[in-house]
């Protein structure tokens, strides 16, 4: 399942950055690794979709114990998140991203603190969070599982409004 976004959309340098994320996740380490150079070769800037390609990067090389890859692939992500924020983005994404780093690289604090401002700013969807073995290190923290149970229960809440929404009668009368 994983090959197949490169197939819908080839040109889209966002696609192969998405196929590496989800081939990380699904723990297809080889996979992941190419699908993050292959979008390193498209584009030089920020995040797609959770992660961009040196964060993936970094962590393939951490589940390799490559720990002197992983750093330098953690920092030029790093690096990439400061130029974005120095660009005035501010946004659930730029903050999860910086959690996943932060969690990668063992720095805790920094990746609680980043978690919590992402789900402030609307990263409450489950599945970015549950996955993810960047969080693996940080899954046992208090802050993190109350942080955790804050998504689940405005997800729940955001789904029971949807719900409710497309339960009601069309006011258009067609």
């Amino acid at each position: 399942r994983i090959p197949r976004p490169l197939a819908i959309e080839p040109a889209d340098p966002r696609t192969p950055a998405q196929a590496a994320y989800r081939a990380l996740n699904a723990g297809e380490l080889d996979l992941a690794k190419h699908y993050a150079q292959t979008a390193l070769e498209s584009v030089s800037e920020g995040v797609f979709f959770v992660k961009n390609a040196n964060t993936v990067l970094g962590q393939v090389a951490l589940a390799r114990g490559d720990t002197t890859s992983a750093r330098r692939y953690l920092r030029n992500s790093l690096a990439q998140q400061q130029e974005l924020e120095d660009r005035g983005a501010d946004n659930m994404w730029q903050h999860l991203q910086h959690s996943v780093i932060s969690a990668a690289l063992g720095e805790t604090e920094e990746a609680i603190e980043s978690a919590i401002t992402a789900v402030q700013r609307g990263a409450i969807y489950p599945v970015l969070w549950d996955p993810d073995p960047a969080f693996d290190a940080i899954r046992d923290d208090p802050r993190f599982q109350a942080m955790r149970a804050e998504v689940q229960e405005r997800f729940e809440a955001e789904r029971a409004k949807i719900e409710a929404q497309e339960a009601r009668p069309s006011r258009s009368g067609g």
